[in-house]
């Protein structure tokens, strides 16, 4: 009697001579067919040793090959709109900075007021990505960052009938509530479409319109208020969240890699429910040819690789912070970033108190600290595609980090001591500050995305919880403190906090660093001599003596 092809199949596994791997398992399938998978053995640090899940038809999440989903142009396509989209965050906060003189008169209010409106919408900024940061992980990241695209134009639009302070600090709010999407579910769009070793070069483009706004707000913002009234920046900020609305729609598709590999399987039943069936003969040999033409059916219904992601609640980013590494980061990007918020806040007082300038050339001069935030984002992201190729750790990526941070210390400094004395000194230390800063952020954010990519929307917003919530209370502490104590004490003391920030994090990735080093040599050392043995055993035996019989493995 003829045999099965599943009897076949469990006839041909044989199991390895070597203990130290795990056999071939059969597997039993719903179409009653016998796969044989070898899972892996991998070793984990905490665990000890675990097998990993048998590799399926499908690529998965972790095979780089998954990303070629993505053609190079169509990921220079989603990076450029992705980027662009994150435009809208700074946008939004600067571009009526000249004007809040004017509009302190206009709304017949007071200067703390005015600065609330900033700092709600900074704190904003670092609360909502906690809810829409773990819903993109869930449920993907295309519909809700288009939401959030059409809720801030909408919000925008509104802001311009603000009839007074109170109307305009809950519009703020909810403007900000669409628009800090954008960096969170930029950052989980990027980390799926680009692998590790490109995601640092990818992050650094990603933080140049970051940069940009800081330049292009404020200047067209004073030269639309000058010329039309605050209310007018407002309108800018519509018309260019209703463009970044209707790119997003076109060029963005769905990226989150567990929806991307449903697609796949579900294109892949089409094409096997469409393809034409082969006619089945009697006998031992028509039941070969069966077998042999449907190699694809042998390994079981294509299923979809990568684990459904579960919902997190809001409050579950937060638990990121209990690992030492994050902790630290988080709050060295928190303190690095209240710096830079405080830096603009206080740069257009500098100039209209000390210099009498308009808000037309307040707005130009911010454009120094724009350049130097365009320059180091380049700078930081092609020092972390370097890093990333040498060490080939992410902890690499906090090198960048790290150095990034060293020009802002003396800067800040600078910027404390020097406004006095020249209306250039301002403006050349808030380009050293802007420069700093956009080096390292890139590469805090590829840091965070490499050590949890199945989860970066997630922990990129608990990043942006801490850094807009330190922003927060910078400012609206910032501006009374510099009042009493003086800017010079003010930014001498947030240059000082942020360098003894750093310090734990330089040992901790010298410590990585120096043991990846040590343990990339032991493994080249060890291999060796296998690599001798493995070509000593390929050699035929030749037996000393006619006596000599095989013995049978036992």
């Amino acid at each position: 009697m003829p045999k099965s092809s599943s009897q076949n199949s469990l006839e041909s596994v044989e199991l390895p001579k070597v203990s130290g791997e795990i056999p071939n398992v059969p597997i039993k399938t719903s179409s009653d067919k016998v796969s044989v998978v070898n899972p892996p053995l991998r070793v984990s640090g905490v665990l000890g040793f675990e097998v990993s899940d048998p590799k399926p038809e499908t690529a998965s999440a972790d095979d780089p090959t998954f990303f070629d989903h993505w053609s190079p142009r169509q990921r220079t396509a989603i990076l450029l709109v992705v980027a662009s989209s994150t435009f809208l965050l700074p946008m939004g906060d600067t571009a009526y900075m000249p004007s809040l003189t004017k509009l302190e008169v206009d709304l017949h209010t007071t200067p703390g007021l005015v600065a609330l409106t900033v700092a709600l919408f900074a704190l904003v900024c670092g609360v909502v990505p906690l809810v829409t940061g773990p819903l993109a992980d869930r449920y993907g990241r295309f519909w809700i960052l288009f939401g959030s695209l059409v809720f801030f134009t909408a919000t925008s639009v509104a802001c311009t009938f603000s009839p007074n302070i109170g109307g305009l600090l809950a519009l703020r709010v909810l403007q900000a509530a669409g628009v800090s999407s954008t960096l969170t579910l930029g950052s989980g769009i990027l980390s799926d479409v680009y692998p590790p070793s490109q995601r640092g070069f990818a992050f650094g483009i990603f933080g140049i319109p970051l940069q940009v706004g800081p330049i292009l707000g404020p200047i067209v913002g004073g030269a639309l208020a000058n010329a039309y009234g605050w209310r007018s920046t407002f309108v800018l900020i519509a018309i260019l969240a209703a463009i970044m609305s209707v790119l997003v729609f076109f060029l963005v598709p769905e990226t989150l890699h567990y929806l991307v590999a449903e697609q796949d399987v579900k294109r892949a039943q089409r094409e096997a429910a469409a393809a034409p069936k082969q006619p089945t003969a009697v006998g031992g040999q028509g039941d070969e040819k069966a077998s042999a033409a449907e190699p694809a059916a042998a390994a079981g219904p294509l299923t979809n690789p990568i684990p459904k992601p579960k919902l997190a609640g809001p409050w579950e980013p937060l638990l990121f912070l209990r690992f030492p590494m994050f902790a630290w980061l988080a709050w060295t990007v928190g303190v690095g970033m209240a710096a830079c918020y405080l830096t603009i806040v206080i740069f257009p007082i500098i100039m209209a108190v000390e210099y009498g300038l308009d808000e037309l050339l307040i707005g130009l001069a911010y454009l120094p600290f724009g350049v130097g935030g365009m320059l180091g984002s380049q700078v930081g992201g092609t020092l972390c595609k370097i890093l990333q190729k040498k060490y080939l750790i992410k902890e690499s990526q906090i090198v960048v980090f790290l150095t990034g941070l060293i020009f802002v210390v003396p800067s800040l400094v600078l910027f404390g001591w020097t406004q006095h004395y020249h209306i250039s000194a301002p403006m050349v230390t808030s380009a050293g500050v802007g420069f700093g800063l956009s080096w390292c952020f890139g590469a805090a954010l590829s840091y965070a995305t490499q050590w949890q990519p199945e989860q970066a929307g997630g922990v990129t917003s608990c990043l942006q919880l801490v850094q807009f919530g330190l922003s927060c209370v910078c400012i609206a502490v910032g501006a009374t403190l510099s009042d009493v104590v003086g800017n010079g004490p003010l930014f001498t003391f947030m240059a000082g906090l942020l360098l003894v920030s750093l310090v734990p994090g330089g040992v901790y990735v010298i410590l990585v660093i120096r043991r990846s080093e040590r343990a990339r040599r032991n493994e080249a050392n060890s291999s060796a001599p296998e690599t001798t043995a493995a070509t000593n055993a390929e050699k035929p035996a030749t037996p000393t003596s006619t006596s000599e019989k095989p013995t049978a493995d036992v």
